[in-house]
């Protein structure tokens, strides 16, 4: 009977537990949605609902963006066009994408399940912990769950196809070109991917077809972004970026204990994984890989390097917001198949192995059911929009200080945010070009035909009243941390206050041409 229990039931728990789980998340996704979406995935919704409604690429409703990566955005406009063909109204309740998040979840976890089996490592200690981080950490609406599949669909193909074709090749191309459009950051796994491709099949012909097919797949975007936005990259990668100067001197960072990070790097989600990797090459060492039964065990030197480079750029050239839990799929992904790696080298019985993935679930269902406490709207946002409904603003343009995403998906106004984040290149060049920033804002608005109506003070650094509340400073996004105050605007009494965070001012009285309102405070 004990032999019966382990032949039939024991391998059926890890599976039991993973649909589980996916089971629990999507109900968990519907019912509680905004407890797991962050204010910047809403940047997607919205955006995406513009360009499927009215066909321009826009979350404003004012100036174009590029600031969000392509293939999340593309993907979630297509899903929304498709659903508003039928109903219009559906697109603006915040449940409206969970299934298509929740189809690139699932389909991901099966692909990477399959592709731990034909590493033969124990699926279950991969694909699950993997599934659990971007269930509960707010990652929804954000581009981590294409992500997720993205990496499963490319691991996959590496191991599981015939590598002697040319084919199979040009394949690995195109998923490496999927990856990185759907996070442009992926590409630093590409290089150790290639490199480690030629050191196992010895092939540079193959290796540069596939490097050619996925150059050729990237260069329309790239090109579209120089024609269309201003600059080859998205205007959020460059806001944040340093390069080439080194940005140094963040240190130790604490928002929540799963947010820790060191120079901007996560501790759990950045450091631990490629820690867990390195682990993995001196543990089960060059000879051990070598009489493996797989040899795409070594898959770990990829995602080892890879991270190491990830975590170079942002260490060194990365100046905010770096500790979205986004950035870490794949290294997470990585140090989930290192640790698998290692369990299967050393021998750990699949008995205990089961039991600390269902420690994990355990954990994850915990988890949900925590995110699910902040069910709603919350915090600043929740004050703005408060505010908005009260009064019944509609069809308003608001620049907000911060916080930009929720209300711009729950309000029917025009919301510009003041760290361009959602802007493009060509304006922010505008912009620091200019003697007053928030002048040549004002600008750019009157000739989109769409002024500013009210500024809202939510938070944050780049848009602050002085004392007095009669004078707001406009701050460089691009000179974070330093702050540097370009752009000015002399303002009336507010005509809205709540505590210290949710300040309002009406602008019927302001543009661009009134010579007073733009002097120096």
């Amino acid at each position: 009977m004990e032999y019966l229990m382990k032949r039939h039931w024991l391998p059926r728990i890890p599976l039991v537990a993973l649909f589980g789980l996916l089971a629990i998340t999507m109900w968990f996704w519907w019912i509680y949605t905004e407890a797991f979406v962050s204010d910047d995935s809403y940047f997607y919704l919205v955006t995406a609902r513009h360009l499927a409604l009215t066909g321009e690429q826009t979350f404003s409703g004012v100036y174009t963006t590029n600031g969000l990566h392509p293939l999340w955005l593309y993907a979630l406009t297509a899903y929304t066009w498709v659903l508003a063909w039928f109903s219009q109204d559906a697109v603006h309740h915040v449940a409206f994408a969970v299934p298509l998040s929740g189809l690139f979840l699932i389909t991901g976890a099966l692909l990477l399940w399959r592709a731990a089996r034909r590493l033969a490592l124990p699926p279950d200690f991969i694909v699950i912990p993997a599934v659990a981080f971007v269930a509960i950490f707010g990652v929804l609406y954000s581009e981590a769950h294409l992500l997720f599949f993205a990496a499963a669909l490319l691991i996959l193909i590496v191991v599981g196809t015939d590598r002697n074709r040319i084919s199979a090749y040009l394949l690995i191309g195109v998923a490496n070109a999927v990856l990185i459009l759907s996070r442009l950051d992926a590409v630093f796994w590409i290089g150790p991917l290639l490199f480690w491709l030629w050191l196992l099949d010895r092939s540079q012909l193959r290796v540069a077809l596939s490097a050619a097919m996925t150059a050729a797949l990237v260069a329309p975007y790239l090109v579209a972004n120089l024609a269309f936005f201003g600059g080859p990259m998205p205007v959020s990668g460059l806001l944040k970026s340093s390069f080439p100067d080194i940005f140094w001197g963040r240190g130790w960072e604490t928002y929540t204990i799963p947010s820790i990070s060191w120079e901007g790097y996560s501790v759990p989600f950045g450091f631990v994984p490629l820690t867990i990797c390195i682990v993995a090459i001196l543990a089960i060492g060059r000879k051990r890989l070598k009489k493996a039964t797989v040899p795409e065990w070594s898959l770990v030197w990829v995602f080892a390097g890879g991270t190491a480079l990830h975590c170079l750029y942002i260490v060194l050239f990365t100046k905010f917001h770096t500790t979205w839990y986004w950035y870490y799929v794949l290294p997470v992904i990585g140090g989930c198949i290192a640790l698998a790696a290692v369990a299967e080298a050393v021998r750990i019985p699949h008995r205990l192995l089961s039991i600390g993935v269902l420690v994990v679930v355990a954990l994850a269902v915990s988890g949900l059911v925590v995110d699910k406490s902040t069910e709603g709207v919350t915090g600043r946002p929740a004050y703005v929009l408060e505010y908005l409904n009260r009064y019944e603003i509609t069809n308003r343009t608001i620049l907000i200080s911060d916080y930009p995403g929720a209300v711009a998906f729950h309000s029917d106004n025009r919301i510009v945010a003041a760290d361009m984040l959602t802007g493009n290149i060509a304006l922010t060049e505008r912009l620091r070009n200019s003697d007053n920033a928030l002048k040549e804002l004002w600008a750019v608005t009157e000739e989109e035909g769409y002024p500013i109506d009210l500024v809202v003070f939510a938070g944050n650094g780049w848009l602050v009243p002085d004392v007095s509340g009669r004078c707001l400073e406009y701050r460089d996004p691009r000179d974070f941390p330093d702050l540097r105050p370009f752009g000015w605007l002399r303002v009336p009494e507010p005509v809205y206050r709540s505590g210290p965070y949710t300040i309002v001012w009406s602008m019927d009285d302001i543009n661009s041409s009134v010579g007073a309102a733009w002097e120096r405070c």
